[in-house]
C-alpha cells in the first residue's frame, strides 16, 4: 500500500460543509515555523528553522511576487486543502501532524497529484506521512 508520504501533492475535500480556514490557520501556526503568506493568505509555509522563516518574511515584505521557498506548503481554502510536499522528507514531521489535525477534524475525500482518489489511504493513522 502506498503512503501518503510518498504522493508530493495531496488535496483534500470536505465530504459535507467546508473547511475553517481559520481553524486550521491555528492548527498550522503550532507546527514547526509556520508563515501566513500576507499577499497570499490562504498560503502557509511550514520551515524547519526561524532564520529561514524570518529571511523568506523578508523577502516577501520587500517582494510579494517572490518566488515562495522550497518548504512545505498548504494551502486553505474553504473548499479544499492543497498540501505541497516537494520540500522532501524533511518536512514530513510537519505534513503528518496537520493532515492527523485535518482528518481527526473533518471526513475528507482525499486526491494525488494525477487525480486519483487515494481517501482509503487515510483510514489507518499509520498511512498519514510519517516522520
Amino acid at each position: 500500500m502506498t503512503k501518503l508520504a510518498n504522493v508530493e501533492e495531496i488535496h483534500f475535500y470536505p465530504k459535507e460543509g467546508s473547511f475553517d480556514v481559520e481553524a486550521a490557520a491555528a492548527a498550522i501556526a503550532s507546527i514547526g515555523f509556520s508563515y501566513r503568506d500576507p499577499h497570499v493568505p490562504q498560503m502557509f509555509l511550514i520551515f524547519d528553522n526561524a532564520e529561514s522563516r524570518e529571511r523568506c518574511r523578508e523577502v516577501r515584505e520587500d517582494d510579494p511576487y517572490a518566488s515562495l521557498p522550497h518548504v512545505l506548503l498548504i494551502r486553505v481554502e474553504p473548499d479544499e486543502v492543497y498540501i505541497n510536499q516537494f520540500a522532501g522528507e524533511r518536512f514530513d514531521e510537519y505534513a503528518r501532524a496537520f493532515v492527523t489535525w485535518l482528518l481527526a477534524t473533518y471526513s475528507c475525500r482525499v486526491f494525488n497529484d494525477f487525480g486519483k482518489q487515494i481517501t482509503d489511504l487515510t483510514v489507518d493513522s499509520t498511512d498519514v506521512p510519517q516522520p
